[in-house]
């Protein structure tokens, strides 16, 4: 996100955080220095208060040490806020006290998550999915050069990834979000800007997602948007067999041709020329191997 940062709310360590390490199952790893502890948090407060934005304190105390992480129980949007019920049985009664804090401050409660319902940050999470992605989609893509446009959506960093990791060469556009340039003059619901880059770049292919990543289209060598078609013959490019079909501009696909996607990709690695699909419940060609990953 590049918005100013205007407002932080923070929770300064107090006695519970001091003793966390007594207690197993909060899960601390080793004794805390309490005094230390807030001598680096209040020189982390006048840091941040000199970069410009207003810091408030919580001022309140709970048996939970880990109160002081207040990006967790809270998350703000320009209509209010929603107080986030753990996941950790631990920290469960934390938004209550963040939320008594909002609403004194005349900050509305948007929504909240009611039990059984929780919600809880996993720092892991997009690393977790980028391995499951390169898991199913399997293909090596060395020597591919791909433009990828994310649309300053749910796939900026993710995408560009996964297909560095696969091997190719990524040059990536609509991948700065900012929280409101969402689908705005990019991604699959305007793929003028990637067609641009590709073909001033000489690059093989480009995809473009959509904002929330679960629509794909594809943009071939010669700037032209292509669309999975039943039947369609491919023709070579550069050299490759081609990954996308007609010669007409179709809607976005959707995350269900994904599949027939990636037995593009294989073509490709396997030096298959041209070849003819049925879609829909993805009738393939005998002379096409199964992807790597992908079920048949």
């Amino acid at each position: 996100m590049t918005a100013p940062l205007r407002d932080v709310l923070v929770k300064r360590p107090g006695p519970a955080f001091g003793r966390a390490f007594d207690d197993p199952t909060h899960g601390y790893l080793h004794p805390v220095d309490l005094g230390l502890a807030q001598r680096e948090h209040d020189a982390f407060v006048d840091l941040l208060a000199s970069l410009g934005p207003t810091v408030h304190e919580l001022g309140a105390e709970t048996e939970s040490p880990d109160l002081v992480y207040q990006f967790d129980p809270l998350l703000v949007t320009d209509r209010g806020a929603i107080p986030l019920r753990s996941g950790k049985p631990k920290r469960r009664g934390e938004e209550l006290v963040v939320e008594a804090w909002t609403l004194a401050r005349g900050i509305p409660t948007l929504a909240r998550i009611e039990a059984p319902g929780t919600v809880e940050h996993d720092g892991e999470a997009a690393a977790g999915y980028l391995e499951h992605v390169l898991s199913t989609f399997g293909t090596d893509l060395a020597g591919l050069r791909i433009a990828v446009d994310c649309a300053n959506g749910a796939f900026s960093g993710l995408a560009p990834a996964a297909f560095e990791r696969l091997g190719a060469e990524v040059t990536a556009i609509g991948s700065e979000p900012d929280g409101a340039n969402i689908n705005i003059g990019c991604g699959a619901t305007d793929t003028a800007a990637l067609q641009a880059v590709v073909t001033a770049g000489a690059y093989d292919l480009g995809v473009a997602f959509d904002g929330d990543g679960d629509r794909m289209l594809a943009v071939d060598e010669r700037g032209d948007c292509r669309h999975l078609e039943k039947g369609a013959d491919h023709a070579p490019v550069n050299g490759r067999e081609s990954l996308v079909a007609d010669e007409r501009i179709a809607e976005p696909q959707t995350s269900d041709d994904l599949s027939v996607f990636q037995r593009r990709l294989d073509a490709h690695a396997a030096g298959i020329g041209n070849l003819r699909d049925d879609l829909g419940d993805v009738h393939d060609s005998p002379s096409l191997p199964s992807p790597r990953g992908v079920p048949s």
